[in-house]
This record gives C-alpha cells, structure tokens and sequence, in this order.
C-alpha cells in the first residue's frame, strides 16, 4: 500500500477542515433559518393571543360597567334581575355573569365560574389571582374571573371560559385546544404581572407580553413558548 507523504497528509487535513467549515456554516445557516422562522410563527402567535385576550378582558369589563344599570332598571324583582343579567351577558358574549347582592344571595346568567379560588395544587397549580383577575386553570375549564366589582349595593363577577375539556382530554397541556395546537405551539401560559426585565429577558423560543388594564386590575402576562429546534 503506497504511504500519504507529509505533504499530503497536510493538503488531506486542508480538505477536511474546509470541509467541516461548510458543513457548519451550512448547519449555521439551517439554525438561523429555524430562528428566522420560529420568531415569523411566535409573531403571529402574539398577535391572534393577544387579540382574542384583549377582546375577552374588555367584554368583561364593558358587561360590569353596564350592570348597575340594568339592575337598576330591574328594580327589586328577582325574574326581572335574572333577565337583566342575562341581556347584559348575552350582549358581551360572556360565559357568565355573576350578581352578589347586598344581602350575599347570588343571581347569576350563564355558567359563572366559581368565585372561591382553587387550592393551589395540581390539577390546578396554575390557577392564579392578581388586582381583579383570576385565572382558573383546571382539569376540565381554563377560564378567566374579573371580580369582584362594586355594583348596586353589592358586587359582580364576569366570566370567560376559554377552553373546556372532557375528563377523557384532562392530560392534555392549559389552553392546547385553544392556543397552542392551532399556533403550532408547544405551549401557552397565563401568568401573574412580570417586571419589565423578566418579560424582555425570556430565552430563545419564548415571547412574553402583557394584557389588560392596570386600572382596571386585569393585567396579566401571557408566555407563548415555540417548538424547539432540532
């Protein structure tokens, strides 16, 4: 068998390193590309979450500003306040809408969620509160709670259910149906407030943002996590 020569031996390892510099200038450009594109999906992810929560939260809050209103007009009949509940809520498009009176008796329309708060433990460890905001992560609803409101004498509570699933769908990840698995996302989380350097400082693939009103004690983060790359 005839022996490479020093100078060959050199020119082979030449050709291998420009070789392996082309494959990873070729691997650089087919992960810049996969970020390239993970930002385009996390993007417009951003915006059809933050559309759709934005939406939510202000239907909530146009549905409590109008109910003293209603209730007044209702006058002190218990028919005519449930009616009026439920215009209020149908009109917003709420899943419900909740009326304590001063009493502490409950009139109700639609499918309220519950206004005692979950224990913080799985299946509902990321359930949380925050100002008027209350976010319900369960195993069979994940919906969101403003309340309690001030009104007419008592207080009031809006809600909105975002996604509702069958105890045979209970494993799967808060919010898949509605967000994620449309987005082509690996998951969406709904989180308490974050300071302005938590929310800017989220790792590669994870895009954070706020929503709702501070005055009005809706604010909340919303966390939109892409798949990762391979």
């Amino acid at each position: 068998m005839r022996r490479v020569g020093t100078h060959g031996l050199r020119a082979l390892r030449t050709v291998l390193v420009v070789a392996l510099a082309m494959a990873c200038a070729a691997c650089g450009l087919d992960e810049t590309d996969a970020r390239a594109k993970q930002r385009v999906l996390l993007d417009e992810a951003e915006a059809v979450v933050a559309r759709e929560l934005e939406h939510d939260l202000a239907a909530m809050g146009r549905a409590l500003d109008a109910l003293p209103a209603a209730l007044k007009a209702a006058g002190e009949d218990a028919r005519a306040r449930f009616a009026a509940l439920e215009n209020v809520r149908a009109e917003h498009a709420l899943s419900g809408l909740l009326w304590v009176t001063p009493d502490d008796k409950e009139i109700w329309s639609g499918q309220p969620l519950p206004r005692a708060m979950p224990p913080a433990r799985i299946p509902w460890a990321d359930t949380f509160a925050h100002g008027t905001i209350r976010y319900h992560a369960g195993p069979f609803v994940n919906g969101l709670l403003v309340g309690p409101v001030a009104v007419a004498g008592g207080h009031a509570y809006a809600s909105m259910r975002l996604e509702e699933r069958a105890p045979s769908e209970t494993t799967a990840a808060p919010l898949a149906e509605r967000w994620a698995d449309p987005l082509g996302l690996r998951r969406v989380q709904l989180l308490p407030p974050a300071s302005r350097d938590e929310v800017e400082g989220q790792p590669e693939g994870t895009r954070a943002l706020h929503v709702g009103e501070e005055a009005r004690g809706t604010r909340m983060q919303v966390r939109l996590h892409a798949p990762g790359i391979t």
